[in-house]
């Protein structure tokens, strides 16, 4: 009976392995939650009181072969005004030349966070050929200093990561010498590498937020939040994006994929307001199998012994 009872449990367990959606495979979908804990409690030195926030996230996916940033590397341009002035275009423009050179896959945008402590998020969809994430944002109001991840691995194993939380540390690009949030504009020169900061204001503080990288099921279109339902939420945030240019990207509203957010995208959303989010058929037959076979071993006779 053990024996019959551990192998329809190994079944089980195979059937709804195979029908996992972190299985190896073309491009997936993740939600970033940018979390920010950075505040006069957490960060007491020379804290800024009027307005801390950050910037709109700005990356990109890609393979081994690009390095937009990096500790101990040079800041490029747009690392640079990112990390200065908040803009994201910059790099944005570095991330779709190596999108056009074959070693990217495509831009990541996503929000700022209004208000520190506070939330942002953004939508990243890496494959196979571009399983690494880069994503930043400027700590604001600074000189030059920034949080982010560069070349994270979203594949372990052959499998997607469901879910992966970092912590948020504070990077300087080494283009500003100023040495509190609102120093003069000081450009260094020579320029420095990018490196973590760990002196004033951060000395003996921890992290400043985190970013939790969340594997998301099958896309539903207008879904523009990621949370699984077609909603109010999505309209606003579309309504937001309305004429921005885009590389194709569902996640940024996109959802025909034209280069634009239209009307069409809105027509979209509309069609599928109050829809929610289902398990892939592949993995609803799988999962009925799984039962099925359950059921059967439960009900077949034991062929083995009986004690008497």
């Amino acid at each position: 009976m053990i024996f019959r009872r551990l192998y329809y449990w190994w079944l089980c367990t195979l059937l709804v392995a195979l029908g996992s959606s972190s299985a190896f495979g073309g491009v997936v979908r993740y939600r970033v939650d940018f979390d920010s804990t950075w505040s006069a409690e957490t960060h007491p030195d020379d804290f800024p009181t009027a307005n801390p926030h950050f910037s709109r996230l700005i990356g990109g996916t890609h393979s081994a072969e690009v390095e937009f940033w990096a500790p101990g590397g040079m800041a490029t341009r747009g690392i640079e005004v990112m990390a200065e002035n908040g803009v994201p275009s910059f790099l944005a423009d570095e991330v779709t030349a190596e999108v056009t050179g074959g070693r990217a896959g495509s831009v990541v945008q996503g929000t700022g966070i209004g208000r520190s402590p506070g939330s942002g998020f953004a939508f990243v969809e890496p494959d196979p050929e571009f399983p690494l994430v880069t994503l930043v944002s400027m700590i604001a109001p600074s000189p030059d200093w920034f949080v982010g991840v560069h070349g994270l691995n979203l594949l372990g194993d052959g499998r997607w990561r469901e879910t992966l939380t970092v912590d948020l540390l504070p990077y300087d690009a080494g283009t500003d010498s100023g040495v509190t949030y609102r120093s003069p504009d000081a450009d260094t020169q020579p320029r420095e590498p990018i490196h973590l900061l760990t002196d004033f204001p951060f000395e003996g503080t921890g992290p400043l937020g985190t970013f939790t990288f969340t594997l998301l099921p099958p896309e539903l279109p207008g879904d523009l939040d990621g949370n699984g339902a077609v909603e109010l939420a999505d309209f606003t945030e579309l309504r937001e994006r309305f004429g921005q240019q885009t590389l194709r990207a569902s996640s940024e509203g996109d959802f025909d994929q034209n280069g634009v957010v239209d009307l069409r995208d809105f027509g979209i959303l509309k069609e599928n307001f109050g829809a929610v989010a289902v398990p892939e058929p592949s993995s609803l037959l799988l999962l009925s199998l799984a039962a099925l076979a359950f059921w059967r071993f439960a009900k077949r006779p034991s062929i083995l012994p009986q004690n008497s």
